[in-house]
C-alpha cells in the first residue's frame, strides 16, 4: 500500500505509509475473516483451540487468548463447533501452526517454550506466545537469570 501525495512541480508521487500504519479497510458483511493472520475471501474456516480439549493430543494455542482480534472478525457461537476458547482460520494459519504443534510435540517441547510463527497480512500486533511466558522465555534465551531478569527492569 502506498499513499499518493501531490509533488511541487504538480505531479504525484507514492510514498510508503508511516511505519506502524495499519490500513483500515472495510471488510463485507459475512466475510470470512482469518482470526491469526486477519485475511479475507477465504472458501473454508478451521477450528483453532486456545485451550485444551478433552483429547489432550489436539493442538491448542494458549497464546490465542491474547490476541488482538483482526478488523471484521466477529465471535460466532454456534453448536459444539464454536466454543469460547476456539477461534476461526485459514487453511494456511491452520495447518502452519499444526506443524509447528507437532514438531513441538515431537520434541517435548513445554508450553512455556513454544514461540509460534506467522504473519499478519492486516499488520496488526502477533506475539506468537502466551503473553505470561514470554518474558520468563526471553530471559532464558538471553542467558539472563531470575535474579538479572528482576533487576533489568528496575
Amino acid at each position: 500500500m502506498y499513499i499518493q501525495r501531490a509533488d511541487e512541480g504538480g505531479g504525484t508521487t507514492l510514498v510508503p505509509p508511516p511505519p506502524g500504519a495499519v490500513p483500515q479497510t472495510a471488510v463485507p458483511q459475512n466475510a470470512l475473516v482469518c482470526f491469526v493472520c486477519g485475511s479475507t475471501g477465504h472458501p473454508d474456516e478451521y477450528p483453532v483451540r486456545s485451550t485444551p480439549s478433552a483429547n489432550p493430543a489436539e493442538p491448542h494455542y494458549p497464546f490465542l487468548e491474547t490476541h488482538e482480534p483482526p478488523i471484521g472478525y466477529t465471535a460466532r457461537y454456534h453448536g459444539s463447533r464454536d466454543q469460547p476458547g476456539t477461534y476461526r482460520a485459514c487453511y494456511l494459519c491452520y495447518t502452519i501452526l499444526a506443524q509447528q504443534w507437532d514438531r513441538y510435540q515431537r520434541e517435548n517441547t513445554p508450553h512455556s517454550r513454544r514461540l509460534y510463527w506467522l504473519k499478519r497480512v492486516d499488520n496488526g500486533p502477533y506475539t506468537g506466545a502466551e503473553m505470561g511466558l514470554q518474558g520468563e522465555y526471553a530471559a532464558q534465551v538471553l542467558g539472563l537469570t531470575a535474579a538479572e531478569h528482576q533487576q533489568s527492569f528496575r
